[in-house]
């Protein structure tokens, strides 16, 4: 298992910490627009392991991460940006 990286840094470079740590990629395969499966090699134990890993580093309970539509590093991102973001806003103001 991977570990979490330390909470300095921007969002999107903590997941990509994390899924690159899991996935063990070359540095210059570390884009946005990288296929988690096609270019990356990706399989269903990686995205079970770097799902656990992103919930444990960003605080997620596993019920608020869908990583489902996922296909890119980017959407990862934007995954994880979007539960991040939900919850920054006040209940009043949701």
């Amino acid at each position: 298992m991977a570990g979490a990286p330390a909470p300095s840094g921007t969002l999107e470079d903590r997941v990509r910490i994390i899924l690159f740590d899991v996935l063990a990629t070359e540095p210059e395969r570390q884009v946005d627009a990288a296929y988690l499966v096609q270019d990356l090699g990706a399989d269903s134990l990686d995205a079970v392991e770097f799902g656990f890993e992103l919930e444990e580093a960003f605080e997620l309970g596993m019920d608020e991460l869908d990583l489902t539509s996922a296909l890119t590093v980017g959407d990862v991102i934007a995954a994880v940006r979007r539960v991040v973001d939900a919850r920054a806003v006040p209940a009043e103001a949701a």
